[in-house]
């Protein structure tokens, strides 16, 4: 048996430390591993991630010169690469896919060199979205540790990870023992050869000290050294990954098959740290807009530096995104870095999308005399949708004004208007359609009468929207609540209380639940866990009535947290909108919002898988990345969100984890304890009944609920005095007061 001795560094640059130490612990694991490959000849290193380097290029540029000498001696190889090791189900997928490209990008243009093996030791499971990216950057070979698959009931540790087109990755599950705590790497050698493959004669072996960082060292090398033919039958070998996985391709045809996703272990990883994990999708999200935004209209700028700036905020965002800082275990001061970056992430990139949009449309759109509403879609899909705005207008109520589109026809809309101390806020609701990548131009006309031009205005009760203070429903469907859920979801047409009912005795609620497990426990299994106290509910009242949308609303208290919830349905959409804002004040705590369905779902299919799976899960804790949708024969329930981070599942429930408070220790006294997630928190969440599609032929904008288009007033071109030079009486000011009790500036009479 030939045993491929791997030299490895796992290093993240946060965790226990700060970003300051995780660089330091860069810098010293690279320079150890480069005077080792100059002091032994024979020695070989691999690295799976790019950060380390980055930093050495621009701390330590001798270094740098010295890694690109030992990589065209081929003792330095690249595994992967991306930019940082982080978890996968722990990440959005457009991070996983910067990651890869940005990582590749990285390692060919600084070293000319490319790998088609990966190597990740940060997870234990994998999604089959994550094998299709892996797949589709060009990576054949991958390295994990953890669990083998329990269908394959084989020995070996190699598999072929197969898609439904027949491509597959050739995956290698390692032992759990991938570091080293001694010079001593007697017990990883046998316990590599034991999980090694027979037939193929080959065995991976990965060592090097520490936990994160630290490396190879003299006495690991000098070890393999001494003990090359030490042991009988075994020879053991300075190599790399792809001279492995060289070996194995050649009868890959041999090893079996696994086409579902790589479960771990452990529970409550995903729930946890839900402020840091949100900020991070915001920031993502920005960035992702703001990139196509440059795309499109950097053509209208003078110095186009967009593409190395938004790499970097990029390459900031996979600091951030390690595994013990999105599952909230790092220390209170790396918790802040990480915080600054998104936030800077974020503010940057808000400036960008502000530079971008205006300067193309001062450069493309014509300047008119009216106040106007610009309606861009930066995606590369069409988009459709509600839009609810606020005009910035002059305090003054709406009055008679009129909202026009490009050919000058009124806009239907809802008009909603509240007021505060400087006068009238304005709110319009609409709906609109705006291709991919274009936009939507629309006059708001401060006179005239709107219903000149529009004919009767339909009035709310002749809608097909209605709503009581015990159910709410729009054309397609109607639900029922109670004081503290909803009961029923079922066909606007059906007459009999059960009937199509979608929903089973407990309907939709929320509770709380005790949790002291602290902040991820392997050994637990659900979160079957005793409740911490009922709902005080305040009943549901009417918040919204129009011809467009109707809303219901309930707060109330939960423990010691008040909450807010409410019922949105649109007209002709089948959709149902929910939204919970809750004031967190518990400790070791977790808040749930439990769905109970009528009938038992077969399958379910979510953003992080392929297919259908024909077995629902058990009630472990599995990761929420946008939307999930289960299946009962020829009936979907689809349930979206980018606001939920966590879901666990029965064959007849669905469990989605918003908040766990779990007590972590004061930065300087370890006897005092902070909680994770107090504050306040807004989920908003989307159902949709009775889908009569495949997920990956629904919109493109119900999947992502936050893809909006932006929105702004634009005053280009107005020279004219506000309100048509005639101020409404009650915001005049003390001049005009004062000239019309002088007799001047008559046309200012309400009369007049």
């Amino acid at each position: 048996m030939i045993v491929h001795m791997i030299g490895v560094a796992q290093l993240r640059p946060l965790g226990a430390w700060n970003l300051a130490a995780g660089m330091d612990e860069a810098m010293a694991t690279i320079r150890s591993a480069v005077e080792r490959c100059e002091e032994y000849p024979e020695f070989q290193f691999s690295l799976a991630n790019t950060w380390p380097l980055q930093v050495v290029e621009k701390h330590d540029p001798s270094l740098m010169k010295r890694i690109k000498k030992l990589v065209k001696k081929k003792q330095w190889y690249f595994v992967g690469p991306w930019v940082n090791e982080i978890h996968p189900d722990n990440s959005s997928n457009r991070l996983w896919n910067k990651n890869l490209t940005l990582g590749h990008q990285y390692a060919s243009k600084q070293f000319g060199v490319s790998s088609n093996t990966a190597v990740h030791f940060e997870s234990d499971s994998f999604s089959t979205v994550f094998r299709d990216q892996l797949i589709d950057q060009g990576i054949r070979n991958f390295v994990y540790k953890g669990k083998l698959p329990a269908n394959l009931g084989t020995r070996s540790c190699l598999y072929r990870w197969m898609q439904d087109n027949g491509e597959y990755l050739l995956a290698y599950c390692a032992y759990p023992h991938y570091r080293t705590r001694s010079f001593d790497l007697y017990g990883q050698i046998m316990e590599a050869v034991e999980s090694g493959n027979l037939q193929l004669g080959h065995a991976l072996c990965f060592y090097g000290v520490g936990n994160h960082g630290g490396g190879p060292t003299k006495q690991n090398i000098e070890y393999i050294l001494e003990n090359q033919n030490a042991y009988e039958g075994v020879e053991l070998r300075f190599s790399n990954p792809d001279a492995f996985f060289g070996e194995a391709q050649l009868m890959a045809d041999a090893f079996p098959e696994h086409d579902s996703a790589i479960e771990g272990s452990g529970i409550g990883h995903f729930s946890i740290g839900r402020a840091i994990r949100k900020q991070q999708q915001d920031a993502e999200m920005a960035l992702e807009v703001t990139e196509h935004l440059y795309d499109r209209y950097k053509k209208h700028l003078i110095h186009k530096t967009g593409e190395r700036q938004f790499s970097e905020h990029w390459n900031r965002l996979l600091l951030g995104a390690s595994t013990s800082a999105m599952g909230g275990k790092i220390t209170y001061q790396a918790m802040q870095t990480v915080s600054e970056i998104q936030k800077r992430v974020i503010s940057e990139t808000e400036d960008w999308m502000y530079k971008l949009s205006r300067d193309w449309a001062r450069s493309e759109l014509e300047p008119t005399n009216h106040q106007q509403i610009v309606l861009l879609n930066p995606y590369d899909y069409d988009w459709e949708g509600w839009v609810e705005w606020k005009p910035n207008l002059d305090g003054d109520n709406w009055g008679k004004r009129q909202l026009l589109d490009e050919t000058d026809s009124p806009v239907d809309y809802q008009l909603v208007e509240t007021y505060h101390s400087d006068g009238a806020q304005v709110t319009l609701l609409f709906k609109l359609k705006i291709p991919a990548g274009s936009y939507r131009l629309w006059i708001l006309r401060e006179f005239g009468t709107l219903n000149d031009q529009l004919g009767e205005v339909k009035k709310p009760d002749e809608s097909a929207l209605k709503v009581n203070k015990t159910q709410i429903s729009n054309d397609l469907y109607r639900l029922r609540v109670s004081p503290r859920s909803i009961t029923r979801i079922c066909s606007a047409q059906s007459e009999d209380q059960d009937d199509g009912n979608w929903l089973g005795r407990l309907g939709i609620t929320f509770s709380l639940k005790d949790d002291n497990t602290g902040l991820e426990s392997k050994d637990r299994v659900d979160f079957d866990l005793p409740l911490a106290g009922g709902i005080e509910s305040e009943g549901w009242t009417i918040e919204e009535q129009g011809t467009h949308r109707m809303g219901l609303s309930n707060g109330g208290i939960l423990g010691g947290s008040r909450y807010q919830w409410r019922l949105q349905m649109y007209a002709g959409d089948p959709r149902i909108f929910i939204e919970l804002g809750i004031w967190f004040q518990e400790q070791e705590r977790l808040l749930q919002m439990n769905f109970q369905f009528a009938d038992k779902f077969t399958s379910w299919v979510d953003s992080h898988s392929s297919h259908y799976v024909n077995e629902m899960t058990s009630a472990a804790e599995c990761a929420f990345r946008g939307w999930i949708m289960g299946r009962n024969q020829d009936r979907q329930f689809g349930v979206f969100s980018e606001d939920v981070f966590s879901a666990s599942f029965t064959e007849n429930e669905l469990s989605l984890t918003l908040l766990r408070s779990a007590a972590i220790p004061e930065p300087y006294n370890a006897s005092m304890f902070q909680f994770t997630d107090q504050g306040y928190h807004l989920f908003r969440i989307q159902l949709l009944p009775d889908c009569k599609v495949r997920p990956e032929d629904l919109p493109q904008y119900w999947l992502n609920p936050s893809a909006q288009p932006i929105v702004w007033d634009r005053y280009e071109g107005m020279n004219r005095p506000a309100w048509e030079n005639a101020t409404p009486p009650h915001l005049q000011e003390a001049n005009e007061k004062r000239a019309l009790a002088d007799g001047l500036m008559q046309h200012l009479k309400p009369d007049a």
